[in-house]
């Protein structure tokens, strides 16, 4: 089967991710258009549904029942904006209705097309059909039949019966209704290839060594056959093609009993021919009706047994593996001071957030966008730090407190804007994912407590928790602003905090809870909460916000805020240094000079 696709739509041909001869799979993306007047609704969406959101949290912060309520439903309708245009951007990329191999590409990369224009064409490989020469008075549409191939034997379907072409003339004379069966195959393991020689055991053949049929004349081929009653006759044959396993098909006038022979060197001791059959010749003769796949393997065992089933299991359903690499990131140097819940989720590279968050490719386009969207957000409101003392200008007031619940309030927001496009995932596996992404802090988010079933009284102690966690580095943080103590120490302390909290992690939750967290078994020592800050360690963060990166700008911060750990007594003692070794070298000159003048 041949497929042509055609566009759904007008646009710009934004990205082709399938080359000629590429294998696709139904659903999958074959190209994607692009359509800027809809790139620039988005961000029209994204700005109005991000100022409703700035209005509720100051409604809810003044307590204003009212204004709540409203901005509430105000909420709920810049969401519903969000999914229709996500589903408009969905439309935009052309997905494979078949699976198959790309046979053609019509149209290239920022091309402008139209509706209905083709734009690939697709050859289906995951059904085949096969014409098979049958008795059309045995067979009917529907029937489940044995297809044998070299390489085993597959249960197909008759999908129709058609008269017979001028390339069936070689059975006319074994079958007496000829006709042709169109055999469809299930090729999802991609069993069967085009050309592949494949029959059914219903006209009369023979599966013969390959060694013997290279031995017969080709131009009219014969073979010698032996009967129940030992008579020996000669029969024209016609060879069918090397059907594996070192063996050949040929067909002709076989008779139930017949035997393949061939004449010895010597005859028997009264003087006549002796005849020996063909060793590993198999033989079937033609059948009053088509075999189903269970009468073939009891009426012809050997055939059966020659031929073993290799029809396609059911496709079962298994569940989505998570790598326990996905995490969120944080700059190297704020690895052992934030949780990966308290910086701006968006600024993990893409792809990452793409595999946690389960976003499949016919949606990147809205996702790049959404994405792009709030690390501008994360920058202009300074969010997006890079070292610690980056936190002076990231609120008015500098605390720590105050910056994570900035960060919260971004990623609660983002996290609600691509909630259109996130695949819909198991429990488990949705759990499985954000724990990867979040580590054991998953239980400080409002999406951890609900997977977990978090109860009101465990919650009200994790916020203690949590709250206890921020106001410890926030000592230690004025403490170094205070100029009483290194960047180093500061990273050191709070890294001793972070991993103490996890001791009585057991507590609070329940055997349950536990048990659901240990069965993910996703924990490993690149994880989150077990990644080392110090010398040699690793740096597994350190793609977020890179300087070379078109979406997440470097911030270069004044230079009076840069890091505390350089001396400011170092560049006196180099120039100090620099001076005496000038002088020294002078006064070593001088007296070279004196010596030599005087001898």
């Amino acid at each position: 089967m041949i497929e042509t696709i055609r566009s759904s739509g007008s646009g710009r041909v934004a990205e082709i991710p399938v080359r000629l001869g590429d294998k696709v799979r139904e659903g999958e993306m074959l190209l994607r258009l692009q359509v800027d007047r809809l790139d620039t609704e988005l961000r029209r969406a994204l700005t109005n549904y991000n100022n409703i959101r700035s209005q509720l949290a100051a409604a809810e912060q003044g307590g204003d029942a009212e204004k709540i309520a409203s901005a509430q439903q105000l909420s709920l309708v810049a969401v519903t904006e969000l999914r229709e245009l996500a589903e408009r951007f969905r439309n935009l990329a052309i997905t494979s209705p078949i699976t198959g191999i790309a046979d053609r590409i019509h149209v290239l990369e920022q091309e402008q097309v139209k509706t209905g224009q083709p734009a690939l064409r697709i050859i289906q490989t995951s059904l085949m059909q096969l014409r098979i020469p049958i008795d059309s008075t045995t067979t009917s549409p529907g029937q489940l039949v044995p297809v044998l191939l070299g390489k085993g034997r597959i249960t197909g379907t008759v999908a129709e019966i058609i008269p017979p072409g001028n390339d069936a003339a070689q059975f006319r004379p074994l079958i007496e209704h000829l006709a042709i069966a169109v055999i469809a195959i299930d090729n999802r393991d991609e069993l069967l290839v085009d050309g592949e020689l494949a029959f059914l055991p219903i006209a009369p053949m023979a599966l013969v060594p390959s060694e013997f049929a290279l031995a017969l004349n080709r131009f009219d081929p014969q073979v010698s056959l032996q009967s129940e009653e030992g008579e020996v006759t000669s029969i024209p044959i016609s060879i069918i093609g090397d059907a594996g396993q070192k063996q050949t098909l040929m067909v002709g006038a076989f008779q139930e009993g017949d035997k393949i022979v061939e004449r010895a060197e010597e005859n028997l001791e009264d003087g006549s021919p002796n005849w020996q059959p063909i060793g590993g010749t198999i033989l079937f003769s033609k059948g009053n009706t088509i075999f189903t796949p269970k009468q073939f393997v009891s009426a012809m065992p050997a055939l059966a047994e020659s031929r073993a089933d290799i029809t396609p299991a059911a496709v079962e359903k298994t569940t989505d593996q998570i790598s326990n690499s996905l995490t969120f990131q944080r700059p190297a140097l704020l690895d052992s001071f934030l949780l990966p819940n308290e910086y701006p989720l968006c600024l993990t590279d893409i792809s990452v957030l793409s595999q946690i968050f389960g976003i499949e490719k016919i949606d990147q386009a809205f996702f790049r966008q959404v994405n792009s969207y709030y690390i501008q957000e994360a920058i202009q409101k300074r969010l997006a730090l890079k070292r610690i003392d980056d936190l002076k200008l990231a609120t008015p007031s500098g605390k720590l407190s105050d910056y994570l619940r900035a960060v919260d309030r971004l990623n609660q927001d983002y996290l609600l804007a691509i909630t259109p496009i996130q695949t819909t995932r198991s429990s488990h596996t949705q759990f499985a994912s954000l724990f990867s992404g979040f580590g054991h802090q998953l239980i400080f988010t409002p999406q951890g407590q609900d997977l977990l079933n978090v109860t009101p009284e465990q919650a009200q102690r994790l916020k203690q928790t949590q709250n206890l966690l921020i106001d410890q580095r926030e000592d230690v943080l004025n403490n170094y602003f205070k100029s009483s103590g290194s960047p180093d120490q500061l990273l050191e302390r709070t890294k001793q905090i972070l991993s103490a909290w996890k001791e009585d992690l057991t507590i609070m939750l329940t055997e349950p809870q536990r048990e659901q967290i240990a069965q993910l078994n996703l924990i490993s020592d690149s994880s989150p909460e077990n990644s080392n800050s110090g010398e040699g360690a690793p740096n597994t963060n350190s793609t977020v916000v890179n300087e070379e990166s078109e979406e997440q700008p470097n911030i270069r911060m004044p230079e009076a805020l840069r890091g505390k750990s350089e001396s400011t007594i170092l560049p006196f003692l180099l120039l100090g240094a620099g001076v005496a070794f000038v002088l020294t070298g002078i006064v070593v000159g001088y007296i070279l000079y004196k010596r030599k003048r005087s001898s």
